[in-house]
């Protein structure tokens, strides 16, 4: 989704991998090398680059990568995080869109 926003946009962006909000027990199965039947059909559709890390891995992961994913100002991001929490929506801040075309994650 990020890659399909960056495109038509004609920016990129810089993914916190440490921000990912997962689900219990995803980043240990991930570090197991446990990956769902089309993790490498969205891998390949994705030209992002990143660590060998279990994290990276679980960006292709179709069970953990589905989040609603909303490109905001920067300055109106953290009012906008915390009214999101406070009406118990879990949301997290991870990454930013940058000038310069390409996927990075960190």
């Amino acid at each position: 989704h990020l890659a399909n926003i960056c495109e038509a946009s004609g920016t990129g962006a810089e993914i916190d991998l440490g921000a990912l909000p997962l689900y219990p027990g995803a980043e240990a199965l991930a570090a197991k090398g446990l990956r769902s039947s089309i993790w490498a059909e969205n891998f390949a559709d994705t030209a992002i680059s990143g660590p060998q890390d279990p994290r990276f891995d679980l960006l292709f992961d179709p069970q953990t990568c589905g989040g609603l994913l909303a490109a905001v100002d920067p300055a109106e991001a953290p009012e906008l995080l915390n009214s999101l929490i406070a009406l118990d929506h879990p949301a997290a801040i991870i990454g930013s869109i940058t000038a310069e075309p390409g996927l990075v994650a960190r």
